[in-house]
C-alpha cells in the first residue's frame, strides 16, 4: 500500500471514532451511491441514462416520486455538470442526452419522465416551461458543449444547439418582462417576479459556459443583462438580515432562502468569464455579509418575516461552498477558504445532529437535518449537492471534522401577539448573546427588550425596523422577555458572541 493510500484508510478509521482527524475532500469524494441511483432509459427511442430521485434507507431501494415521475431533469443535469466538472465525461454524456430528449421544440424543457421512458408532459413539476429545470437544462448543455467541443465535436454541437435555443427562449422572456418595477423602494427587472434570482442564476451559468466555448452576440447580451440585474438584489446590511445576501424573489425583496441560492457563485462565473469585477464585488458582499454571519453563528435555512433554522440540506450547503471556494481560487483571502471549509465540514458532522451526514465509503448523503434530527433517506439531489459540495473543496486543504457536537449559536424566537406579554426564550448555552430585534412594520419611535426583568435600549439601523442590542450575558436555560414600543416585533434573534 502506498503512503497515500495508507494515509486515506487511516482516515476512515478515525472518521468513525468520533471524527477525531482531517480529511481532504479529494480523498471523500465517492461517486458510488450517485452510480447506485442511475438508471438506463430509452426516451423518445433514444437510449439515456437518468437518476432516480429517491432512495429510501436503511436499505436505500430506488423510489419514484408519486405523480411525478422516475427522474427529472432537475437531477440529471446537475449531476451532468458534476461530472463534467469532475473530468468523467463518459459518465456525463448518457446523462446529457436524457437531457437533450426533454427539451420542447421552443427551447424549454420537460422536467420527469416515468419509468417506461414516457415522458410526463402535463404535471405542474413538469410542463414546457421556464422554471428551474429549464435553467438546469441551460447549464447542463452549456458545459457540455463546452467539455465536449474537442473530444467528440458532433456531440459538442448538439449540447450548443440545444443550448443555444433555451438561451434564445429565455431572452425572449427577458425582453418582454425588461420592465423596470418597484416593490419596497427597490427596483429590478419584472423577469425577476414571475422566476426567482435563484432560478435564473443556474440560466447565467449556462449561459457563461456556452458562451466560453462558442462566444456569440447573443450569449453576451443576455450574460450582461441578467448579471447586471442579479448584482443589484441584494439587501440587508453587515449588521441587517439578511446580511447582504441575495433576495430571492422581486416581490419579496428582504428573503432569503437556502434552495440552491447560486446567485453568488454565478456572478464569480459571469465576472470571471467578461472581465467584470463588478459582478464579484458583489459576490464577495454576499460572502463578506451572510456567510461570514452563518461562520460565526451557524446556519439558517431562510431569512424571511421570521427566520426558519430548518431543513438544513445539501442544497443549502452546496451553493454556499461554491461561491465562498471560488472567492478563493480568484483572490486568495484566506478568510473565504475557512469558510468554505468550514461549511464543508457540516457534511462531517460539523451541525446541529452532532453526526456526519455523508458518509465516504458509500458515497451516500442524508436527506437533510430537520429540528436536529436526520432524514436518513439519501435521494438524488443531496448525494448530487454533496459531491458538488466536496468537489469544489478538493484543493483547499483538510476539512475539520468536530469533536464534539455542534451546539446551537443562534437562537429565534418569535414573540406572541401583544407588545406588553412576557415571552419566554431557551438559550441553549452560557455566554455573551448579540440581539437583533426586527419590526415586522415601519415605524418610528425607540424600541426597548426587557430580558429577564432588565430593560435594554436597542439601536436603530440604516434598515428601518431592525434594532441591535449589545452583548448580554446569559447563562444556559429558560429566559422571560418582553417588547416595549410602537409596532409589532417579527422575531428576535439572538447570536452566540463568544
Amino acid at each position: 500500500m502506498n503512503s497515500k493510500n495508507f494515509a486515506k484508510s487511516v482516515s476512515f478509521i478515525v472518521l468513525s471514532l468520533f471524527f477525531a482527524t482531517s480529511l481532504w475532500a479529494d480523498d471523500i469524494v465517492n461517486f458510488a451511491h450517485l452510480e447506485h441511483l442511475t438508471v438506463d432509459l430509452t426516451i423518445t427511442g433514444q437510449k439515456t441514462q437518468g437518476i432516480v430521485i429517491y432512495a429510501d434507507g436503511p436499505d436505500f431501494k430506488l423510489v419514484n416520486a408519486p405523480g411525478e415521475g422516475f427522474a427529472c431533469v432537475d437531477d440529471v443535469a446537475r449531476a451532468a455538470v458534476l461530472y463534467i466538472d469532475a473530468n468523467k465525461l463518459d459518465k456525463a454524456r448518457p446523462l446529457l442526452n436524457f437531457v437533450l430528449q426533454l427539451q420542447g421544440e421552443n427551447g424549454l424543457f420537460y422536467n420527469f419522465v416515468y419509468k417506461d421512458g414516457t415522458i410526463n408532459r402535463f404535471g405542474k413539476t413538469s410542463r414546457l416551461c421556464d422554471d428551474f429545470w429549464t435553467s438546469r437544462g441551460l447549464w447542463a448543455l452549456g458545459k457540455g458543449a463546452e467539455a465536449f467541443r474537442h473530444v467528440e465535436p458532433v456531440f459538442a454541437k448538439a449540447c450548443q444547439q440545444g443550448a443555444e435555443k433555451t438561451l434564445r427562449a429565455l431572452g425572449l422572456r427577458m425582453k418582454k418582462r425588461s420592465k423596470l418595477v418597484q416593490r419596497y423602494g427597490r427596483t429590478f427587472p419584472t423577469f425577476f417576479l414571475l422566476r426567482g434570482t435563484d432560478c435564473w442564476s443556474e440560466a447565467l451559468l449556462g449561459a457563461v459556459a456556452l458562451h466560453r466555448a462558442f462566444p456569440s452576440s447573443e450569449s453576451e447580451w443576455f450574460i450582461k443583462t441578467l448579471a447586471n440585474a442579479l448584482a443589484d438584489c441584494r439587501a440587508g446590511s453587515k449588521n441587517c438580515p439578511p446580511f447582504g445576501g441575495f433576495f430571492v424573489w422581486a416581490g419579496k425583496p428582504f428573503t432569503w432562502h437556502g434552495w440552491g441560492s447560486r446567485q453568488a457563485y454565478s456572478l464569480i462565473e459571469a465576472g470571471t468569464a467578461l472581465s467584470e469585477p463588478a459582478w464579484i464585488d458583489a459576490a464577495q458582499a454576499e460572502v463578506d455579509g451572510l456567510h461570514e454571519h452563518f461562520f460565526k453563528y451557524g446556519l439558517l435555512a431562510t431569512m424571511d418575516v421570521v427566520p426558519e433554522a430548518y431543513p438544513q440540506i445539501a442544497y443549502t450547503l452546496s451553493p454556499l461552498i461554491q461561491s465562498a471556494a471560488a472567492l478563493y481560487r480568484l483572490r486568495g483571502r484566506r478568510r473565504h477558504r475557512e469558510i468554505a471549509l468550514a461549511f464543508g465540514a457540516w457534511f462531517l458532522g460539523a451541525n446541529s445532529s452532532g453526526e456526519a451526514l455523508y458518509d465516504p465509503e458509500s458515497g451516500r448523503c442524508y436527506d437533510g437535518i430537520d429540528d436536529g434530527r436526520i432524514n436518513k433517506n439519501s435521494g438524488a439531489e443531496s448525494t448530487i449537492e454533496a459531491l458538488i459540495a466536496l468537489w469544489a473543496l478538493r484543493d483547499l486543504g483538510p476539512i475539520e471534522p468536530p469533536k464534539r457536537k455542534c451546539l446551537p449559536r443562534i437562537v429565534i424566537a418569535k414573540p406572541e401577539s401583544g407588545r406588553q406579554k412576557t415571552n419566554k426564550v431557551i438559550i441553549p448555552r452560557s455566554g455573551s448573546y448579540h440581539c437583533v430585534v426586527c419590526r415586522n412594520k415601519k415605524q418610528n419611535g425607540a424600541v426597548s427588550l426587557i430580558l429577564d426583568g432588565k430593560a435594554h435600549n436597542l439601536e436603530s439601523t440604516a434598515s428601518a425596523g431592525v434594532f441591535h442590542c449589545g452583548n448580554t450575558k446569559f447563562l444556559a436555560g429558560e429566559h422571560k422577555f418582553q417588547i416595549q414600543g410602537k409596532g409589532d416585533i417579527s422575531y428576535i434573534m439572538f447570536f452566540y458572541a463568544n
